[in-house]
This record gives C-alpha cells, sequence and structure tokens, in this order.
C-alpha cells in the first residue's frame, strides 16, 4: 500500500457534532467553548446540542425537531442510532472511542465549574498545537493527564482517559 492509502482522506466536508449535557453539571460550558474553538482551529464546521432528548429521531442531521422528553442520551444510545443509520457493515472497523476515564472502573471525570474538565481542556491543548496522527495526539493527552495533579476536595487524584481504537489508517485533523 502506498502511503496515501494509509492515511485517511480528509480532504471533504469537516462536520463535527457535540451532544452536551449541561442540566446538572456545572463547568459543562466551559467545555463546550473550548470544543468549540478546537472545531474551528482545525477547520470543522461544528454543531453544539444541548442537553439533547433521550430519543433521537431517525432524520439524525437535525436532532432539534425531536419533542423533548426530558430524559438525557446516553453515549450507547447516540451510537447505536448512528450506526443504524449507516449500511450494514459486518465489523466496526474505522472507529474511535475515547472516555475522559476508564469507564467501566467505576471512576469519575473531574470537572472545575468555572474551566471544565481537566480531560477537555488538555484534549483541546494538544489537538491544537500538535500535528500528529490522532492516536499519537491521544497518547500525548494520556501523558499529560497522567503527569498532572489533580487537587479535589484537598486530595491529589489521577485519571487517565481511556482510547479504544479500530482505526485502519492515520487520521490527521492538521
Amino acid at each position: 500500500m502506498s502511503s496515501e492509502e494509509m492515511v485517511y482522506d480528509m480532504s471533504g466536508a469537516r462536520l463535527a457534532l457535540t451532544l452536551c449535557i449541561t442540566k446538572g453539571r456545572e463547568g459543562a460550558e466551559p467545555d463546550t467553548a473550548a470544543l468549540e474553538r478546537m472545531y474551528r482551529a482545525l477547520r470543522f464546521e461544528s454543531t453544539v446540542k444541548r442537553d439533547p432528548p433521550a430519543q433521537v429521531p431517525s432524520h439524525l442531521p437535525n436532532p432539534v425537531d425531536q419533542k423533548d422528553t426530558g430524559e438525557m442520551l446516553r453515549t450507547e444510545q447516540v451510537l447505536t442510532t448512528m450506526f443504524q443509520e449507516l449500511p450494514k457493515i459486518p465489523t466496526f472497523t474505522d472507529t474511535l472511542h475515547v472516555y475522559s476515564t476508564v469507564e467501566d472502573k467505576g471512576y469519575i471525570t473531574y470537572r472545575n465549574v468555572k474551566e471544565g474538565s481537566c480531560f477537555i481542556q488538555t484534549l483541546v491543548d494538544v489537538f491544537i498545537t500538535g500535528k500528529s496522527n490522532i492516536l499519537d495526539l491521544l497518547t500525548e493527552v494520556t501523558r499529560w493527564m497522567a503527569e498532572a495533579e489533580l487537587v479535589w476536595e484537598g486530595q491529589v487524584r489521577k485519571v487517565n482517559p481511556e482510547i479504544y481504537s479500530t482505526l485502519r489508517k492515520q487520521l490527521y485533523l492538521q
């Protein structure tokens, strides 16, 4: 395979969708603003949906039309609905899932109510300044987070992101 075939083509539309739950989550707004700044810097057209309803309509591009059920979306619901809209494929390749902390171990993400979460702020800083492929950038985010000393309720805490990738090629955002 040539080197061009080993890199995802990012010359088409660069779209980003942020689903942000803000109800009862102080500090979510600084994270949303940071993500929007990152998308602009990376030349993405960004759409932000705050407090999306639990049911995502079948016409995913415009979830605003959905009646608010009062329930909040879970990541699994969004991904499941999105995959239902895609042509059926035998395996889930070309996906990247990044969690702010180790999800199945009961760890939590720490968020400063004025500055946002350490994970999102670090991710934005690394992605805006970094020129490497996305997996190398995420490794850098993990390194920064591992070296950071987060103080919460008077105690030093450590938080590391969790990354699952089935990418078959290198992905460059810049």
